[in-house]
């Protein structure tokens, strides 16, 4: 829900500039759903290669430069490149029709207010909390491993043999190289239903595991995971 103050903010800039109040917010966050909010990066993360060439105020930022579950430019679609870095090239390209799902998902959300069993923001913390690989051994790092590799085996590996730095679960931003991995649990997720998070749950051990199961509890997704065990 718009807040009365937003609106007017929008109303009076819309009047100096001699547009649409509804287009002054689409380029603010202020129609991001709450729940959503944690995808929003602080700083620009993320550019289109193909559109910056024409920018000639390189102060000037896209709304969805800011968007950690966005993949390509809303402009021309092509694939958007980490800010920082050469080459935007994914291990997990071959998740790409899955990742595009996760992200409409996320975007149903955030734009649409439109809900599936579960939130994809709740997913998605599920998917990267740690987790205990079933075979152990004393070489393993277990800083590596998280609920996601569950569903996509090479995702552990490849994290740990480019040593990627992960972020938490509370803040689930993604590199464009890791994040089609995450849209696409996403979407797995979604489509298996309740049921899969019982299986994803006994992948946890000790604190990891209880987090997950409270967050299941507090989520929307609770009472479709009662359904399913009835």
């Amino acid at each position: 829900m718009i807040s009365s103050r937003v609106r007017k903010q929008a109303i009076r800039l819309a009047r100096i500039f001699a547009t649409d109040a509804k287009f002054v917010r689409g380029m603010t966050f202020a129609n991001v759903a709450p729940i959503s909010r944690r995808l929003i990066a602080s700083k620009p993360i993320q550019f289109c290669p193909k559109c910056m060439r024409d920018v000639q105020d390189a102060t000037a930022f896209r709304r969805t430069q800011f968007l950690g579950w966005w993949l390509t430019c809303s402009s021309c679609g092509s694939r958007l490149r980490d800010s920082g870095e050469q080459d935007a090239a994914s291990p997990f390209r071959h998740y790409w029709s899955s990742a595009l799902h996760g992200k409409k998902l996320i975007e149903d959300v955030s734009d649409k207010r439109l809900r599936s069993w579960a939130l994809p923001i709740h997913i998605a913390r599920l998917l990267l909390m740690r987790r205990i690989p079933k075979t152990l051994s004393s070489d393993i790092c277990l800083e590596r491993f998280r609920v996601l590799g569950a569903i996509i085996p090479e995702f552990d590996d490849i994290v740990s043999d480019r040593r990627i730095s992960m972020p938490s679960a509370g803040t689930p931003i993604l590199s464009l190289r890791l994040r089609p991995a995450l849209l696409a649990g996403i979407s797995i997720v979604n489509r298996h239903g309740p049921k899969i998070l019982e299986m994803l749950h006994g992948h946890t051990v000790g604190e990891n595991r209880t987090r997950f199961g409270k967050l299941v509890a507090d989520s929307p997704c609770a009472d479709w995971l009662g359904r399913a065990n009835s």
